[in-house]
């Protein structure tokens, strides 16, 4: 018999959004040194392993962790802070003000850390963030042993880390030069917008992360206002711009894209660039529903994103995926657009493509690392199930999320963090609202 490290065994369903789709009812699954070692029947695997623990899943689906590709993870001390709003007044008249005065160091690991509880307890293994001290939020993913792409943020104005703008290339040297070393937390620059920085400075950023081969994110053709004003400014759409200036290729990650034309959409699949879809922030900010279905049917790669949670609110991917199906099959008045199983590949396999990952996440699959979640189906809500693709979709809950494995680690049990005190979190995160609240009505 061959050794493993853990055994998870009588697993009602297995899906593996491998290429083949295949699923797997009465199911088990190895993993040795944080490694997917066998996948199959149930029956099988017990003449074939033995295991330092065996873990019995009756009454579960097991599936790939979720893949969030793009979220501002220490923006969740701000959840809340103000609703209601169209998003160039609610950025300049409510969040940059906030931010300039209560975004450090301090809190935006603090911030980071309670994203990171949200995401976690709710299915997600793999996030793609994008903010300012970033190192923190680097820190904040090592300790909670999270998969993450953290994105050093880049503006054309002062910014909580960097005062001088001018100096922006330096301080994402900085940024780069004290990264962790350690593999399942990478490097990247986020690069806000092209409403927000110069052509100048997005080729530059651009040309730094070819040249330390990470990913370049950037908000892109979020609103009408937007476009507007690219094409006011250079004479192009936004897409078109990008292009001109040299920032598309496969390490581009664009977010929204909500506006993008058809010939925008031809230019982002011809360099292989990747799309970003957060259904549930365009709606709350009234920005409008990227056309999805099009994008589908055009082959672009393009993974889910919750946004901030002070924009969502809240960081809940499995919730996203119900509301991404949704959405589309009404404004297209066709029930068959953004059918269950190409939603579920959005969150998972073709997410961890997006992020340049999908050769060690998003499916379950012999040699990949296993990055796993386990979804209770003992609940009312989720009795009977015919299938459970169509469950995960449309049914299942952010509290359906029992247990989770990061790489073969265990992060979560019984939906309890093992890591580290999730109640003092929630208690120092209380006492700095209070602060931002005591602030607020002063002003």
């Amino acid at each position: 018999m061959t050794r493993t490290d853990l055994l998870i065994k009588d697993i009602d369903y297995l899906v593996t959004c491998d290429k083949e789709w295949n699923i797997f009812q009465n199911a088990a699954l190895a993993v040795t040194d944080g490694k997917i070692v066998y996948v199959g029947s149930n029956e099988e695997i017990i003449e074939i392993f033995r295991a330092k623990e065996t873990i019995s899943l009756k009454g579960h689906i097991l599936m790939p962790g979720l893949v969030n590709c793009h979220v501002h993870s220490p923006m969740s001390i701000f959840r809340g802070i103000a609703d209601d709003m169209p998003l160039q007044k609610w950025l300049h008249e409510v969040i940059f003000p906030v931010e300039s005065r209560w975004i450090n160091r301090e809190t935006v690991y603090v911030g980071a850390m309670l994203s990171i509880i949200e995401m976690v307890l709710s299915g997600t293994t793999t996030f793609c963030d994008g903010y300012f001290f970033e190192e923190e939020v680097a820190s904040a993913a090592l300790s909670c042993g999270m998969r993450a792409i953290v994105g050093q943020g880049v503006l054309d104005f002062p910014t909580p880390d960097n005062p001088e703008p001018k100096n922006f290339l330096k301080r994402a040297e900085t940024f780069l030069n004290n990264f962790p070393s350690n593999d399942l937390v990478k490097p990247s620059v986020f690069c806000h917008a092209p409403y927000t920085c110069s052509s100048e400075t997005m080729k530059i950023t651009k040309e730094f992360c070819s040249y330390y081969n990470i990913i370049f994110q950037i908000h892109l053709a979020e609103t009408k206002q937007e476009v507007k004003q690219i094409k006011d400014r250079y004479g192009m759409n936004p897409g078109e711009l990008l292009q001109e200036l040299g920032l598309l290729d496969d390490k581009t990650l664009c977010v929204h894209a909500v506006w993008l034309e058809d010939k925008e959409l031809d230019i982002i699949k011809e360099h292989s660039a990747t799309l970003v879809h957060c259904v549930e922030s365009n709606l709350k900010l009234a920005s409008g529903i990227a056309p999805v279905p099009k994008w589908m049917s055009k082959g672009i790669t393009f993974g889910l994103g919750t946004d901030g949670p002070s924009s969502n609110n809240d960081l809940n991917l499995l919730g996203e995926l119900t509301t991404v199906a949704l959405v589309h099959k009404g404004i297209n008045k066709d029930p068959t657009v953004c059918k269950a199983e190409d939603v579920l590949k959005l969150a998972t396999i073709q997410g961890a493509r997006s992020l340049g990952l999908e050769e060690s996440i998003g499916s379950l699959e012999v040699g990949k690392d296993a990055d796993l979640i386990a979804l209770d189906i003992t609940k009312p809500h989720a009795t009977p199930i015919y299938d459970p693709v169509s469950h995960i979709v449309y049914s299942a809950k952010a509290s359906d999320v029992k247990h989770v494995w990061i790489r073969g680690c265990q992060v979560v049990q019984n939906r309890r963090i093992l890591s580290f005190d999730v109640e003092s979190l929630l208690n120092e995160v209380k006492g700095l609202s209070n602060q931002i609240k005591k602030s607020l009505s002063k002003d």
